[in-house]
């Protein structure tokens, strides 16, 4: 009795302020972590390495799957300390979803290869790493009506709706990197590094609108072959399509793409 007495008077006297801790919580975090650190080493909670080397000769696999229908396959290899003093590694991960809204679905892929040689004091890695992506688009809102579920009777069902109802409506991008290291530690306890790197961009997105050109705020509208292939004066379907606000052949498949710059870039 005298447990339950205590405990009624702790929801009496602490009960109103419990809907504070979460605030209370995200507002102190920068002091936990402060604590945190202070009794941590920085090479004990940062790990930013590209690719792990390990000791010994290593191959794994990870497979995993969860809502819509969103698969993940992870195989790496490591080929621990060969003759030499050369290290490989490498890992191929991809990932793909159908994504909760309508025609949301997502195809990731990724890699990362490394190889990397000692000689004395000196180190030097070579990093090439990448993921091609492909996305369906669904950034347009989801209106009120739907929300509530007044379309078909049924929220659930009506809240994921993509008003971006074309199938082929999806972005591409595909960024490599490519990284030289070297490090020279001329004693223990120092070290200098040097990093050369490299990184490229390319990208464009596919779309249909079935009105006037007034739908990718092009006005006036001039054709230009020189710069636009055939390929984008077909609509979705292949065939040549004409605005009727303009004489000239026009794009309804994908809107007028920029040509590219000089790292082959169309974004």
């Amino acid at each position: 009795m005298a447990a339950r007495g205590a405990w009624r008077r702790i929801k009496r006297d602490y009960g109103p302020y419990l809907p504070l801790a979460p605030y209370l919580f995200v507002v102190l975090f920068p002091f936990y972590w402060m604590v945190i650190t202070a009794f941590k080493r920085d090479r004990d909670l940062y790990n930013l390495e590209t690719a792990p080397f390990g000791e010994e000769r290593s191959a794994s696999a990870a497979v995993g799957y969860g809502s819509y229908d969103t698969r993940r396959l992870m195989i790496q290899l490591d080929s621990g300390p060969l003759a030499g003093g050369w290290n490989l590694y490498g890992r191929y991960s991809r990932i793909e979803s159908d994504g909760y809204r309508d025609q949301s679905w997502t195809r990731l892929w990724s890699y990362d290869l490394s190889a990397r040689r000692l000689f004395g004091r000196h180190s030097l890695r070579l990093n090439l790493f990448g993921g091609p992506e492909t996305t369906h688009l669904a950034y347009k809102g989801v209106p009120s009506p739907y929300l509530d579920g007044t379309i078909s009777g049924d929220p659930e069902r009506d809240r994921r709706v993509n008003l971006l109802a074309y199938p082929g409506e999806a972005d591409h991008f595909f960024e490599p990197h490519y990284e030289l290291l070297h490090s020279w530690s001329p004693r223990d306890g120092v070290a200098i590094s040097q990093t050369l790197f490299w990184f490229d961009g390319e990208g464009y997105y596919d779309e249909q609108r079935l009105d006037s050109l007034g739908a990718y705020r092009l006005t006036p509208w001039a054709a230009d072959t020189t710069l636009y292939p055939d390929l984008y004066f077909q609509d979705a379907y292949g065939n040549r399509a004409r605005d009727a606000e303009s004489p000239w052949w026009s794009p309804r498949s994908a809107p007028p793409r920029r040509p590219p710059d000089r790292h082959g870039s169309r974004r």
